[in-house]
Order: structure tokens, then C-alpha cells, then sequence
């Protein structure tokens, strides 16, 4: 298969000890256990990275989960539709310290579209957390149920790498705390990682245009830390 031959080396030079499965991806249980987006009515992944980096186990793909609409007409005609709930990479990584209570970092669209009033209604979600770094607080709302757990994972420096990460990827990255896990969903509308067959495997503007795209995904373990496990896990 041209993508395989042409993706795994590709891999491997980036980091040896993950490896490449163009058929598989995020498993749907998986993503719906993240409890970033509602339950898909549709859901579809491919092209899985999985593996070590340093101390660090991590997994992505692509991922593209919609909802089914259904209506009807003033002629009994049924109609149905689908929206995209997310498209994208969605990542999960182990994260470097023990927690219990999971916590989501999710964009601030409410607060910077309505002002003031969009942190009335983010109140009427509960378990919302406030932070002390101002640019992170513009950027993205904090829902956790222990306040001082949500602390003890976003402390003053991860704040900062969110901010950097919101930077480079752009608008709509959303985090979530699970499971000893740190999850990120990465909005995109292009599909990755897609090789083409017409043009040489060597073709330098194709292995610069997928190096790109798998190391802006592998170098989230570097943007959140993730190796540096000073005083907790192993």
C-alpha cells in the first residue's frame, strides 16, 4: 500500500518506537469517554499513530464524529442531515501526574462573543474554575470538580503551554483531564496524512507537507512537558 510505505519510514524517523496503522484509529468508545462533544450519531477514524516519546505513551488520529438530524415536511417527506460535531486529530497521551476528578479546558467562544454577559451564562454550567493567567482566562473556560485538583494539573506553566499550544494550532483546541490521561482534540478541516500515489514517494514537497503534519502532532508532548515527572508519576 503506497500511504504505508511511504508513512511508516516516516514515523520512525521521527520517533522509532511509534509505529503507523492507516486503517485503524481512535476507537468511538474512546472519544465518547473523553466527554468533550455530545454522543455521535456517525462516527469514522483513520490513519492511528501510537507509541513512545521518552517517557510518554501517546495515540492520535483522525477523527470525524457527526450528529444525525432528522425533520419532516408539511408533506410527510422526511428529511435527514448531518453536522459535524468534530473533525480532526483527537490525541490522548499519558499525562505526568495522578489525579481523580476529571477537568475540560474548552474554548472561550462565549465569553469573547458576548462579554460579560457570556460569563453570566458559563456561570449557569457549574463546576466552573477561575485561573490567575489572564490571557489563558480569555482564551478558554475551566470546568473541574475540585477546585484545588484543577490547580494541582493547571498550574501557572501549563497555562502558559495552553496559550502557546492555542497560538500555533489555532482557534478550538479543546483539553480534557481523564483517566490519568491528557486529551486534546485539534479542529481541522483538511484530511491529514493523505499521500499521493501521482506524484514520486520521494517528492520532497509531499514528505515535507506529511513531516509537518505528524510533527505538529508529536510535539505536544513537548509543548505540555509531559516527559518532566519530577515528583510524581514514573
Amino acid at each position: 500500500m503506497f500511504k504505508v510505505g511511504l508513512l511508516a519510514p516516516l514515523v520512525k524517523s521521527v520517533e522509532p518506537r511509534m509505529t503507523y496503522v492507516p486503517g485503524s484509529g481512535i476507537s468511538e468508545g474512546m472519544f465518547v469517554a473523553a466527554d468533550l462533544f455530545s454522543r455521535p450519531d456517525r462516527y469514522h477514524s483513520e490513519d492511528l499513530f501510537q507509541g513512545m516519546i521518552g517517557k510518554t505513551s501517546i495515540m492520535f488520529s483522525e477523527v470525524h464524529a457527526e450528529e444525525k438530524h432528522t425533520s419532516t415536511d408539511s408533506k410527510g417527506r422526511r428529511k435527514t442531515t448531518w453536522s459535524t460535531i468534530f473533525k480532526g486529530v483527537f490525541l490522548i497521551a499519558d499525562f505526568h501526574k495522578e489525579f481523580r476528578s476529571p477537568v475540560s479546558v474548552m474554548p472561550d467562544f462565549a465569553e469573547r462573543s458576548l462579554g460579560w454577559f457570556g460569563k453570566k451564562l458559563q456561570k449557569l454550567g457549574g463546576s466552573l474554575q477561575r485561573l490567575e493567567n489572564p490571557e489563558f482566562e480569555k482564551l478558554f473556560v475551566v470546568r473541574g470538580a475540585d477546585p484545588l485538583e484543577t490547580r494541582y494539573l493547571l498550574t501557572p506553566r501549563m497555562q502558559e503551554c495552553l496559550v502557546e499550544l492555542h497560538q500555533r494550532v489555532g482557534q478550538g483546541v479543546c483539553i480534557g483531564f481523564r483517566a490519568s490521561n491528557v486529551v486534546l482534540a485539534l479542529p481541522n478541516s483538511v484530511n491529514l496524512f493523505e499521500a499521493d500515489s501521482k506524484v514520486p514517494a520521494a517528492d520532497r514537497n509531499q514528505l515535507e507537507g506529511l513531516l509537518f503534519d505528524l510533527w505538529n502532532c508529536v510535539r505536544i508532548v513537548e509543548d505540555l512537558d509531559l516527559n518532566t515527572r519530577i515528583w510524581t508519576k514514573e
